[in-house]
């Protein structure tokens, strides 16, 4: 499904191909704490010349971190080749899966985020110029795709907490982009990209101006983008086409599930003796669906009599049919439209008054198959099939309502359309305080964002509800009726009576206020000592405005949701100390300790401390030995706190890692020691009787209600970081410019917030870590399971917010830059050859999902992300890069490299059957040509070998799609004239 444009693909796909050649890629990031250029800095420091560094509020000259940091330069995010922030630094080995384009399907939100460690979206704090930006979602997550690309100078990521300096969210780290300041011209920018297949077009348009006046007192820049992005079908990737679909039978055509109330065999067998099968074939447990023309075949247990797939619907494993994934798409469209601006002026020479403006607007659609739901028909229904109605008959009770499993493809797969809009304004001044040497700064913000979601093809279930007992089939309340045997058209009326597509509007705000001031205290034998302080407040509220349908829950396919709305707010103060203790002895060049403290007081989670102590020593020139502990913390956001209950459909794992649903015959707490125990809670729970002991559903996934919880304390955390830089300028052309890092982290978070999600009760209830060791009924994981009495089936699982377990996460990175200017071997003193590699090995990350409990151990596992998996988590990952530079010229090439990996089940579950994953390794290209000093042309191709997503779990066709590149070869295109 295409909703974007994606026009004159053949002939830029002929002359990108041709360009492209021998283009290669650029080093993704510099040196850790390499010397700064002049003017690197925020605003705080930026006309003494200081330098402010992510992690700190103290600006200084020669500024060298105490944190371990990485600085990502403008021209490396560009050449990546990448239409969003996100995609570009999410390569770097730090980061691991956030929402971004290829996380497509159900309940996906199309937006761009990041994941610093893997420790969750939210659990690192993303700020522009050092400032909180406009949060995009319920978490408080700021979505990069409202980030001004243009104007971006350089990105800088610190690891470790840095609540002390920050405030809350700053557990896992800080990504700071930095801007463009008083930038002056005509800037025009342009990108074009696609895949080698034609699709997935990706083009970028942006012009940036800016001005000085008042003999250069004052500055306007302003920015505009826009930026398109096209969809790419799951069924155009011959990898994806091998998946055989879903298990679950819910199939479009229907399935008569017969349950405790089964046909007799005879009936069975006299009916499948008519299409020449074998009695006894097809068993009574069996689900029976129905072909085109009528006849019906046998969906499990066997397949009998299927007579095609019906469009391309169905597919036959030979013991199933299941649903073919025909919908579903790699990549999220994009339409955005974004526009920035700041002013400042100079008051005098010691004051300067600022103010900017942020606003972006995009849509996109997320698309998957269509709702399903069980249908419990009359046997007065006048659409029942008459090859059926024998079977019916024979059966104990034969006048019992008929259950149907029915997936509404005549409703069209479920489309959720999204509009976001966001924007925030921004104003203060800032200036000079001499008698400190140091500067002060207050500013105020306000910014909203308003999320449109609008959901076509959901099925109304009281319009269901109503053709399905009518008589006449519903040819009373609209043309023709409803036939929920097979696949039928339905009329324009009775489409209109049935299907309908319910809206929701979410509003987000936020107002912060805060005031800085640093600057000199004295003088310590090392020298002058420096400090920050500063106040503030913030304010987030939040809106959930459903309409009638939604609220009422009348949707099969779409979540229900209850309007609901709260604020929480914060007062903060914070200190912070630089202490150069000594200098200039023998093996102690410097040694420096830096000291922070946050008091937060919100006014639901009440008072909250944060602190931080850090160390620098450098023993000879060159040499930095740096560490730190620091206390973090996140408070509750908005929607944590206030959501009102809502619906989802998370699946509770496959049967092939020990998951889906414990009362499955073959799953092993039927058959292990606890078997019986095991039974007894299935029958407690509803299975039926007659069904318990040959019950075999496949079922993986099933409704669940979350629901917000204002009890909840924030999350604490505690970071620790040790690491060394070495970084010598050896009279060697060869070694003149070499810098090494190695930094070692430790991060543990308690009370982490979460849900309980649908699979920890599920596998907790019945004992799978010992939580339930008698397998009691009224255990608090059973407590939030619902089963269908008839069906046995798992109908809803409740999903509360709670406090729950906590995290603790182990590595270390590696950094190395190398340049060797070429005069070295007689070439051009202007040329030289760059060589950086970011390492980063994982040695643990652990999760433990409720307090008190055990903790499983993910690193080196795949796998996607959920309210208890961290997605993918490879020990090794790193980025390599070797380019060539002069004047006019930069060439390089790429390597990104993900180690071999687990099947994530077997974190929890050692017995899981689901095989791992290799290494992977991608390969880029890239090239730029520098016409002059104000035009220049680049171009690359990512993916080189075009290289396939690598199985996951042992199933054709499934991958981790954030992990793996899906997309295959890709090429771009990319201009930037400056007048």
């Amino acid at each position: 499904m295409r909703i974007l444009d994606s026009a004159f693909h053949g002939s830029v796909l002929t002359r990108l191909m041709i360009g492209a050649a021998a283009l290669s890629i650029s080093g993704a990031a510099l040196a850790q704490d390499a010397a700064l250029p002049e003017g690197s800095g925020e605003a705080a420091g930026e006309e003494t010349g200081d330098i402010v560094v992510t992690g700190s509020r103290i600006a200084r000259r020669d500024y060298v971190s105490d944190s371990p940091i990485t600085t990502i330069t403008q021209d490396s995010i560009k050449n990546t080749g990448q239409l969003t922030l996100d995609k570009s630094l999410s390569q770097l080995p730090q980061f691991g899966l956030g929402e971004n384009a290829t996380q497509t399907g159900y309940n996906t939100s199309g937006q761009a985020s990041l994941n610093l460690r893997g420790l969750g979206t939210f659990r690192n704090l993303v700020l522009l110029d050092g400032r909180r930006l406009q949060p995009s979602n319920i978490q408080q997550v700021v979505d990069l795709n409202t980030i001004p690309s243009a104007l971006i100078d350089s990105v800088e990521v610190i690891t470790g907490g840095a609540s002390a300096v920050y405030g809350s969210d700053a557990i896992a780290g800080v990504v700071n982009v930095k801007t463009k300041q008083k930038f002056e011209g005509l800037q025009l920018d342009g990108q074009y990209g696609l895949s080698s297949q034609g699709d997935g077009a990706a083009a970028d348009v942006t012009v940036t101006a800016g001005t000085n006046f008042a003999a250069g007192r004052g500055n306007i820049t302003v920015s505009g983008s826009y930026s398109h992005r096209d969809t790419i079908d799951y069924q155009s990737r011959a990898f994806f086409r091998a998946n055989q679909g879903g298990t679950d039978l819910r199939l479009p055509t229907g399935v008569y599930a017969p349950g405790a109330n089964a046909p007799s065999q005879a009936s069975i067998d006299a009916l499948f003796a008519q299409y020449g099968v074998a009695a006894g074939s097809v068993v009574r447990g069996s689900g029976l669906s129905f072909n085109a023309d009528g006849t019906i075949f046998s969906a499990s247990n066997g397949v009998f009599n299927l007579r095609g797939n019906q469009g391309g619907l169905l597919y036959s494993t030979g013991r199933q049919v299941n649903n073919l994934n025909a919908f579903l798409t790699l990549q999220s469209p994009l339409e955005r439209y974004s526009a920035f601006g700041r002013a400042s002026f100079d008051l005098t020479d010691d004051i300067t008054i600022f103010a900017q403006g942020n606003y972006a607007q995009y849509d996109t659609f997320s698309v998957a198959e269509a709702g399903n739901t069980s249908l419990s028909i009359p046997i007065t229904n006048a659409f029942i099939p008459a090859a059926l109605r024998p079977l019916l008959a024979s059966r104990a009770n034969p006048n019992a309502n008929v259950t149907l499993e029915k997936r509404f493809y005549e409703a069209g797969p479920r489309v959720t359309n999204r509009n976001l809009e966001t924007y925030q304004i921004l104003a203060g001044a800032r200036g000079h305080f001499r008698a400190l040497d140091g500067t002060w700064e207050i500013y105020g913000s306000t910014g909203r964002t308003n999320i449109h979601e609008q959901s076509p093809g959901s099925v109304l279930k009281s319009s269901l509800a109503a053709l399905i007992a009518a008589p006449d089939g519903g040819a009373s309340l609209c043309t023709g009726g409803y036939n929920p045997f097979g696949i039928n058209a339905l009329s324009d009326s009775c489409k209109a009576y049935l299907v309908a597509a319910p809206v929701r509007d979410v509003i987000l705000k936020q107002d912060v206020v805060e005031a800085t001031l640093q600057g000199r205290l004295f003088t310590l034998p090392g020298g002058a000592a420096r400090f920050a302080a500063g106040v503030g407040y913030r304010r987030n509220s939040y809106e959930n405005r459903p309409d009638a349908i939604l609220s009422a829950g009348d949707v099969v396919g779409v979540p229900f949701t209850r309007a609901s709305e709260g604020s929480s707010n914060v007062k903060e103060a914070y200190a912070e100390f630089l202490l150069p203790l000594l200098s200039d002895l023998p093996l102690i060049k410097s040694l420096e300790l830096s000291l922070g403290y946050r008091y937060s007081d919100y006014n639901l989670a009440g008072g909250v401390h944060t602190y931080k102590a850090d160390g620098n020593w450098e023993p000879i020139a060159a040499v930095h030995i740096r560490g730190g502990y620091a206390r973090a913390v996140r408070a509750p956001s908005v929607g944590e706190l206030f959501a009102a209950p809502s619906g989802s459909t998370p699946s509770f794992g496959l049967p092939q890692n020990g998951q889906g649903d414990p009362c499955n015959v073959a799953n092993p707490a039927r058959t292990g020691s606890n078997a019986a125990a095991a039974r007894a809670l299935c029958l407690a729970q509803g299975v039926p009787l007659a069904l318990i002991d040959s019950w075999a559903s496949l079922q993986n996934d099933s409704d669940a209600t979350s629901v917000g919880n204002r009890d909840l304390r924030p999350e604490v955390a505690d970071t620790y970081t040790i690491g060394t830089t070495f970084n010598p300028r050896f009279a060697t052309p060869w070694f003149s410019n070499i810098a090494l890092s190695v930094d070692y982290y430790d991060i543990r978070v308690k009370g982490a917030i979460g849900v309980v999600s649908s699979l920890l009760s599920v596998q907790k209830c019945f004992n799978v870590d010992g939580s339930n060791p008698t397998l009691a009924a009224d255990n608090f994981f059973c407590s939030n399971i619902t089963r269908d009495p008839a069906t046995g089936r798992i109908t809803n699982v409740l999903q509360p917010t709670q406090n729950l377990g906590g995290y603790k996460t182990r590595g270390i990175d590696f950094q190395a830059d190398w340049r060797i200017g070429l005069d070295a071997v007689g070439l051009s003193p202007e040329a030289s050859l760059n060589l950086n590699a970011v390492v980063t090995y994982l040695h643990s990350f652990k999760v433990q999902t409720t307090p008190g409990g055990s903790y499983a151990d993910y690193a080196g596992t795949v796998g996607g992300t959920s309210t208890s998996q961290p997605g993918s988590l490879p020990k090794w990952k790193s980025v390599g890069t070797l380019s060539y530079r002069d004047q006019a010229l930069t060439l390089g090439g790429r390597w990104r490299y993900l180690g071999a990996m687990e099947a994530a089940a077997r974190a929890t579950n050692p017995a899981a059957t689901a095989p791992g994953v290799p290494s992977y390794s991608l390969f880029d290209a890239f090239a730029e040509v520098r016409v002059s000093d104000d035009y220049a042309l680049r171009g690359g191709i990512n993916n080189l070998t075009n290289k396939q997503p690598l199985i996951v779990n042992g199933v054709a066709g499934a991958t981790e799609a954030s992990t793996y590149d899906v997309i295959g070869r890709s090429f771009y295109l990319a201009f930037s004239a400056k007048f």
